[in-house]
């Protein structure tokens, strides 16, 4: 599933830089009586992703009104037998992906939205397998898909081979130049899309792609780079991994990366980031796993 693969590195590795004085770190929650959180994305209000259970792993959607946490809400696409939301935009409307109980990657996995209780399926045209990373303020959709699970067998990016836009049920293939796997993660309501492609083994890198056109994101100290959302004024939020083994986050706005990590942790993985340029993501506390949500110091 999507932005499960590199959570796995993020929780192993290393000691992490210095959080820069700039954001103000706290839980971003804990789904009660799961073991572990994961915070994907967040819109101003709201913030979703997948919790840990015995057996599964359920979608949800947590409130904030005035700083009080509302009740979390489970999301469960029906038939469903794990789950994950890793997009919202401002309406509420969460995008995700599901696996039909017992599935094995990369087969029996689909996109979705959830509108207020109500479920849609998303899966490109003839797709054996994909799912619904991102989704904007005017209702678009990007993803990912495998044509054919022996395409994706075995892959970096499982579920995915192709990248796709979804506007409203017309689907575009999206594929980085020279790639054998691009995945898009997050669509903005300029329609700038962030992304990850694979153009040799190991060789994850970023991208931005507006208007046509596909411009590489690699942080300069990376041996990969993760990029996982962006907002509506462009900001790009992710991880990367340096030489060391060391899993940081990261920000890219105006041609620039900045390092963006937790403090006191030995790797920090940011998921989503919201307008206010508030971030969600993941953290390892002594080899551990918590959640954190970041709010910038203006």
């Amino acid at each position: 599933m999507k932005k499960t693969f590199l959570m796995a590195l993020a929780i192993c590795c290393g000691i992490a830089a210095a959080t820069p004085v700039s954001y103000k770190f706290s839980p971003a929650g804990n789904y009660p009586g799961a073991p572990d959180t994961n915070p994907l994305a967040a819109n101003l209000t709201q913030i979703v992703g997948y919790y840990a259970t015995d057996g599964s792993s359920p979608s949800y959607l947590e409130t904030f009104q005035g700083g009080a946490r509302t009740p979390f809400i489970t999301i469960v696409p029906p038939g469903s037998g794990t789950s994950y939301a890793s997009g919202i935009n401002a309406h509420g409307v969460v995008a995700g992906g599901y696996c039909n109980p017992g599935c094995t990657y990369p087969q029996s996995q689909h996109g979705f939205t959830w509108d207020q209780g109500t479920f849609t399926t998303i899966d490109y045209p003839g797709a054996t397998s994909g799912g619904a990373y991102g989704i904007n303020d005017l209702g678009q959709i990007v993803g990912g898909f495998c044509p054919t699970s022996n395409v994706c067998g075995g892959t970096v990016l499982n579920p995915t081979a192709h990248a796709f836009l979804d506007d409203h049920g017309t689907f575009t293939q999206l594929d980085y130049p020279g790639a054998f796997e691009t995945q898009a993660n997050a669509i903005n309501n300029a329609g700038q899309i962030a992304g990850v492609y694979n153009s040799v083994p190991g060789g994850l890198k970023s991208f931005l792609y507006q208007n046509g056109v596909y411009t590489s994101l690699q942080d300069p100290n990376a041996v990969w780079t993760d990029a996982t959302a962006i907002n509506n004024h462009g900001v790009i939020a992710g991880s990367y991994q340096d030489g060391q083994v060391r899993v940081h986050g990261f920000l890219y706005q105006n041609g620039k990366f900045e390092t963006v990590d937790h403090p006191d942790t030995g790797a920090t993985s940011i998921n989503g980031i919201n307008d206010d340029g508030v971030i969600v993501g993941a953290w390892s506390p002594n080899g551990g796993f918590a959640n954190f949500k970041g709010i910038p110091v203006r």
